[in-house]
């Protein structure tokens, strides 16, 4: 959504959750396959031009008593541009980013114990803009990318997986 807002909604289109994971409008979302979450439980991958891209666990309610909850579990950074599209593999253990930049990000799942990217690489961001976003990121650990693929001249609009859970090809495509 253009406010930066992740809304799930059950089959009768009832809203059941709204999470706000972003600061600027969301240009892509996904949601990761996994064997291993629990029922209910999903990690959403969402792309926003905010130069960002991150990991949100939701957990939806089984029964009306239970309160859906949702948590920002890791923040991507790569990107030096808005972040076009993020694209999650059939196996969920890796996902694709693309941006403005130029750049595709290859990132996997996991989600790291400590921060890999340090606060400080936030570029252009003012001394009191940066501890306010430090306050917000202290749940969020900051991700860095396992590959970063450099083969477009200008934008890069989208990027996916092959359809086969065991295939290992990925395709581009940009300005």
């Amino acid at each position: 959504s253009y406010d930066g807002a992740i809304r799930a909604f059950d089959y009768s289109q009832k809203l059941l959750h709204t999470s706000t994971p972003h600061s600027a409008p969301i240009t892509s979302i996904c949601v990761v396959p996994s064997s291993a979450s629990s029922p209910g439980s999903h990690l959403v991958a969402s792309a926003s031009q905010d130069l960002t891209a991150r990991l949100t666990r939701m957990t939806l309610p089984s029964s009306p008593s239970e309160q859906p909850k949702a948590h920002t579990v890791a923040s991507l950074h790569l990107h030096t541009s808005p972040v076009s599209s993020v694209a999650a593999n059939p196996s969920g253990s890796h996902l694709l980013t693309s941006s403005w930049d130029g750049l595709i990000g290859l990132w996997n799942t996991s989600i790291p114990e400590v921060d890999e990217v340090p606060l400080d690489d936030l570029a252009g961001v003012e001394r009191k803009k940066r501890r306010r976003v430090a306050e917000d990121e202290d749940r969020t650990r900051r991700k860095a990318p396992i590959m970063v693929i450099k083969s477009h001249t200008a934008r890069v609009s989208r990027t996916v997986f092959g359809p086969s859970a065991t295939s290992v090809q990925a395709y581009s495509c940009g300005l």
